[in-house]
Parts: structure tokens; sequence; C-alpha cells
């Protein structure tokens, strides 16, 4: 599923809060670059006691169409044609650290979460920008 036209709440929409809010933009841009889907937070509730967070489940959520719109552009560079599982996996480490860096205990932990998150947002944007440079 997927929403038609980006929301005026959209994480990929400069104007918004959501798109200034440090973990949504931190976790767009990992989605974005990962080829990961990224779910529109239109009209989302976040908090679930049951599930003791806040995401719900995905299946019941439909596709950012911010994030369809800018993974179009991506992917017209050729971006996602070479190493595209490689990508993928780096991403999901980039998540994974962003989620030790916010929820981490010591200095030390959030650190490391935080060295990894840099070192993997680095390695996904250059890829980015050698794609970028090659179809420009």
């Amino acid at each position: 599923m997927s929403c038609s036209k980006p929301c005026g709440e959209c994480a990929f929409t400069k104007a918004s809060a959501a798109y200034r809010e440090p973990h949504n933009a931190l976790k767009g841009v990992l989605c974005l670059l990962g080829g990961l889907p990224f779910y529109c937070h239109h009209n989302i509730d976040w908090w679930n006691p049951d599930l003791d967070g806040y995401m719900p489940r995905a299946r019941d959520l439909d596709i950012c169409a911010g994030w369809k719109r800018e993974t179009q552009k991506l992917a017209a560079t050729g971006y996602f044609k070479k190493h595209r599982m490689i990508k993928q996996t780096y991403a999901k480490i980039g998540l994974g650290a962003l989620v030790t860096f916010i929820h981490g205990i010591s200095k030390s932990e959030k650190a490391k979460a935080m060295k990894a998150l840099d070192g993997v947002i680095r390695a996904l944007v250059k890829e980015r920008d050698e794609a970028e440079i090659v179809h420009g």
C-alpha cells in the first residue's frame, strides 16, 4: 500500500516537523539509501502499550509517498543497480546503531553506536554521490 502524495507531515518534506526531528531524518536517510521501506507517519498513534513501544505493525501502515518519490529519483541515477543487498545491510546496521544510540545506557555504548552510524551514512552517501556523478 502507498500514499498517493506526500502529506504535510512527511519526513521527506523540508517544511515538516518530521523532517526536522533528528530521529526521523536519520531513519529516513537510512531507509532511502538502503532501499528499505519507510512508512507514512500521518495519523499514526505511535504509542502502543501492548507492544511496549512506539511501532505499529508494518502491515497496518502505508509506504511514505515522500520516500517513494525520493527513491524513484535515486533509482533514476542507477544507485540501486550495484550492490543493492550490501546497501540494504549497511542501512539495517545503521538503523540498529541509531536505536542503540537513542536507548543506550553508557556513554561508551552511545559513542560506539554514533561511530557506526557515522560510518554507515558516510559509505552510503559516497555511493549515492558516485551514482549521481555517473548519471548526473
